[in-house]
């Protein structure tokens, strides 16, 4: 259960203080369920979850690399950087351990 709580929170655990943890839109469902909006049953997976995913996909590096490697201030290259750090993160599983809590939840 300890891990479930790592990677992800169920709306109705969570509020505006957890946009660290679930970023807005999940910490929004949160406030909205708590108020009493008719929200469907739903839950954030965690920036744990993500740093973890990072990490032990050996991304961190080669995100830096990247993020190095050109001047923010040229919005041509920024756009090309930011495909090749979004297609790194696409191309690689998510580990089982945090899949299989995900799917689990789900």
């Amino acid at each position: 259960m300890i891990l479930l709580g790592k990677y992800i929170r169920w709306f109705d655990e969570i509020n505006k203080n957890d946009i660290p943890i679930v970023g807005g839109k999940g910490a929004n469902l949160g406030e909205l369920t708590k108020n009493g909006v008719n929200v469907p049953p739903g839950f954030a997976v965690t920036s744990t979850a993500y740093k973890e995913f990072i990490s032990i996909s050996e991304l961190d590096e080669k995100i830096k690399e990247i993020i190095n490697s050109f001047s923010v201030e040229d919005s041509a290259q920024l756009q090309q950087k930011s495909e090749e750090i979004r297609n790194l993160i696409i191309g690689n599983e998510v580990p089982k351990e945090i899949k299989q809590i995900i799917i689990d939840t789900y």
